[in-house]
């Protein structure tokens, strides 16, 4: 397990009170920029899936689909969940017509990461996606 995977394991069960209320007013100018259309929504880094309810509201008739590496945080979520690493996401690339992520860091792993979690998420996007 990873240092950032072991931290986020031992707050899981105390994440969502301590930081929806600071993540969630955070993410709404993104989440209101995503397409009403959407079929597919990720939220990459998604924790706990503080998001998820916003996330439908925008994009109602959007599959919300949250990916984050750490197992304990996706076992707090009420949604579709897949467990991995926002640099090798477990998705087909151009699946998604949006993708979110709020207060993601990279695991730096000796080197500095030069892209966000976003761009790297970029290819999983369809044509026009943002």
């Amino acid at each position: 397990m990873s240092e950032v995977a072991a931290r986020y394991t031992g707050i899981a069960g105390t994440y969502d009170a301590m930081w929806s209320p600071v993540i969630r007013p955070m993410a709404r100018p993104a989440i209101e920029r995503l397409p009403s259309g959407a079929s597919l929504v990720l939220d990459v880094g998604c924790g706990t899936g503080a998001l998820f309810a916003d996330l439908g509201a925008a994009a109602p008739r959007a599959r919300i689909v949250g990916v984050d590496a750490t197992e304990a945080m996706l076992r707090h979520t009420r949604g579709t969940v897949v467990c991995g690493d926002a640099t090798r996401m477990p998705l087909a690339a151009s699946s998604a017509d949006a993708a979110i992520s709020s207060s993601t860091r990279p695991a730096r792993t000796g080197t500095a990461c030069s892209m966000t979690p976003a761009r790297r998420s970029r290819p999983r996007l369809t044509t026009g996606g943002r």
